[in-house]
């Protein structure tokens, strides 16, 4: 089924935003903790071959949303944009059911980033000092944030 323009229009802007997320990240890359950082991707990248099958829903969701948010709070940028984009990779190619179209897949790719880049921003702009930086109730406002973009 062909794309409407609109759609190609807008998958288009979001890929640019997402690539405008990796160069950020890129220019400033510098792990503060190499160890934790290969820790985190691993388990995320692990926790994205476990997919939740919600009803009444054509498709499934990943858990790797836990470890995108534990790099919002610990991890720079660059490495939480890292861990969100190693998620999608694994989450598009393991054990699909079907195989996954590339505009999909960019699709895919754009959305988590620029949702990522989005949720460290807002919490890394002063939510932090609303949501005292590992309390419960920032984990739940980062959670909200995450699921509403």
């Amino acid at each position: 089924m062909p794309l409407r323009p609109q759609v190609k229009a807008f998958i288009a802007a979001l890929a640019a935003i997402a690539a405008a997320c990796f160069f950020a990240g890129a220019i400033q890359w510098h792990p503060r903790d190499l160890v934790h950082f290969l820790c985190y991707l691993a388990l995320a990248m692990v926790a994205s071959t476990l997919k939740i099958t919600l009803p009444g829903i054509d498709g499934t969701m990943s858990v790797n949303f836990l470890f995108i948010l534990l790099g919002v709070m610990e991890m720079s940028f660059a490495e939480t944009v890292v861990i969100g984009a190693a998620s999608v990779v694994v989450q598009s190619v393991w054990k699909r059911s079907k195989s996954i179209q590339p505009v999909q897949f960019l699709f895919n790719m754009s959305q988590l980033t620029v949702a990522t880049a989005a949720a460290f921003i807002v919490y890394h702009a002063g939510v932090r000092s609303v949501f005292a930086r590992k309390s419960a109730a920032g984990c739940n406002g980062r959670v909200c944030h995450l699921f509403f973009l």
